[in-house]
């Protein structure tokens, strides 16, 4: 029997060839919200503008003003960002869990409190570099735009850890995070308030929510308690990924002024490495930071791809004055 002899289209009622499409692509919507009619709470409420001039203006004035930091002398750069970074929990510090605050409800107030306290901790950190302050006011604020987001990350993840070492909790899965400098939230009970930046329900949208649907903030977690940085490796660690960022995202007049600075903390660290640490031979470390930081570039990367399908069907709905500063959270 040879299928080219069969006769299609002889039957008493008509037949065709194409594929009926699936609901989703025939309403343009992905699975995930179809539970949702277009005509009830996905369409009906304004949008939220924000502004963020106020918090600009801040973090200009501590990148961009004349005053210059504390010389220093005889420290290196990642001794001087080390010093301004006052990482507050670490194994050699005698800080509780106790004197954390706890947030039980993440909603608008709190995110703009948080937004703040990341933006202001990035630009604070970057004025303890001293080459920084000779560069080009373009040049910083573009700087930070690039990489304050992913810094924090980082950042995040680091004190977390430290947290979670504090607790004896050796695999990486503990339900609490560091969410700011001195708060932590619990993410079994925090309620999270999404009526400000969705028309959607929180869980119609729970893929696309970090610490809901979207986990994967605690990917480099057990690497990063594996290896249990010094606070010269972890600053070392948050200016590469700052300087890879920036390299990728800013425009090639900029590169080799990113290249200078990638150099100089090189330097700094080689010299933490041979002279402090008497370790001539320190390369396993250099890829257990790199095996951090990769996991964390590899996290935002996906968080992008997730952003992008959010914003072609207009999930995330905030105004923002200034939304470059904002791409890769809304």
């Amino acid at each position: 029997m040879d299928i080219q002899n069969f006769q299609f289209n002889r039957d008493s009622f008509a037949t065709s060839t194409k594929v009926a499409p699936s609901l989703s692509t025939f309403l343009g919507r992905p699975e995930f919200l179809l539970s949702c009619s277009p005509g009830t709470s996905a369409s009906t409420s304004q949008n939220k503008f924000i502004d963020l001039s106020p918090f600009i203006k801040n973090c200009k004035q501590v990148l961009m003003d004349d005053r210059k930091i504390p010389l220093a002398p005889g420290k290196t750069r990642l001794q001087k960002l080390s010093s301004s970074l006052d990482f507050e929990i670490s194994a050699n510090n005698k800080k509780k869990k106790t004197d954390l605050r706890k947030v039980s409800t993440l909603g608008f107030s709190e995110a703009i409190q948080i937004f703040e306290n990341e933006l202001l901790m990035t630009s604070k950190w970057l004025a303890h570099f001293e080459e920084f302050h000779d560069l080009g006011n373009d040049f910083k604020f573009k700087f930070l735009e690039c990489t304050w987001n992913i810094w924090n990350r980082l950042e995040r993840v680091a004190r977390t850890a430290a947290l979670l070492r504090d607790q004896k909790i050796s695999n990486g899965k503990g339900n609490e995070i560091i969410l700011a400098r001195n708060c932590v939230i619990d993410l079994r009970t925090v309620k999270f308030e999404v009526e400000w930046f969705t028309n959607y329900s929180l869980s119609e949208i729970s893929y696309f929510i970090e610490g809901v649907g979207d986990w994967s903030m605690n990917k480099p977690l057990q690497a990063i308690i594996d290896f249990n940085p010094t606070e010269i490796e972890l600053n070392f660690m948050l200016a590469q990924i700052s300087l890879t960022c920036a390299s990728k995202q800013m425009d090639s007049q900029y590169q080799e002024t990113i290249d200078n600075l990638q150099k100089l903390i090189a330097d700094d660290l080689h010299s933490y490495y041979i002279k402090e640490m008497r370790l001539p031979v320190y390369s396993s470390r250099i890829q257990k930071m790199m095996k951090v930081n990769n996991m964390v570039l590899r996290v935002m990367w996906e968080r992008k791809e997730k952003l992008s399908i959010a914003r072609m069907f207009n999930i995330f709905n905030p105004n923002f004055s200034h939304p470059e500063l904002v791409k890769d959270v809304f």
